[in-house]
């Protein structure tokens, strides 16, 4: 098992792939200049606009500031995001038009390649230790209020605002048991699982 925290100064800003924004990369893999697989991302969006198109992928989107937007699907109703850290998933296969009901967002971004990936969010708050065991491949836990501190397995960790963690298992192992212990009510950590697809031959 490997443990890698990530803070803001090692995140990157990139393109959105329609060129009409910018997003912060927290962690994708592969890295360029190979297209990743999955990737963590925050963007800030500033308008109302068009998302890019990501066919293949399933993305998870969550706001983090701002009054709300709503996501409008050509073909596949509509998704409103109006609490905060509350988790809404959609195709990138899904043509999407954003509305903001009331001024700029934050959003953070999680995104798998559906034949190679599969993800799943879960969100930490409040006070007292959250225990969460996966046979997930990554375990990514990014904080974005507050302060928490962990321990994957034996190995300890600890976790400011806009901080990463990234837990790596290692091949043929089983579970890994990861504890997040909030250092201030204010606390709120998302965690997500990142299972490879593995093809049986």
């Amino acid at each position: 098992m490997r443990v890698t925290r990530l803070t803001p100064d090692r995140y990157r800003m990139v393109p959105w792939r329609n060129g009409q924004g910018t997003t912060t990369e927290i962690v994708a893999r592969p890295s360029a200049p190979a297209e990743f697989v999955w990737r963590l991302s925050i963007a800030d969006i500033p308008n109302d606009g068009p998302f890019s198109s990501f066919p293949g992928f399933d993305r998870t989107l969550m706001l983090i500031e701002g009054a709300g937007l709503v996501l409008r699907h050509e073909g596949h109703g509509e998704q409103r995001l109006d609490e905060p850290f509350q988790p809404v998933r959609f195709s990138g296969d899904w043509s999407t038009y954003c509305s903001l009901q009331n001024g700029a967002t934050r959003d953070l971004n999680i995104i798998t390649r559906r034949d190679s990936a599969r993800h799943c969010a879960t969100v930490l708050n409040g006070v007292g230790t959250h225990v969460h065991e996966s046979a997930a491949d990554t375990i990514a836990l990014l904080c974005l209020r507050g302060a928490a501190a962990g321990r994957a397995d034996a190995t300890p960790f600890g976790l400011n605002t806009g901080e990463t963690v990234l837990v790596d298992s290692e091949a043929g192992s089983t579970r890994t048991r990861v504890e997040v212990e909030a250092r201030n009510a204010s606390m709120v950590v998302v965690l997500v699982d990142i299972s490879l697809v593995r093809i049986e031959t």
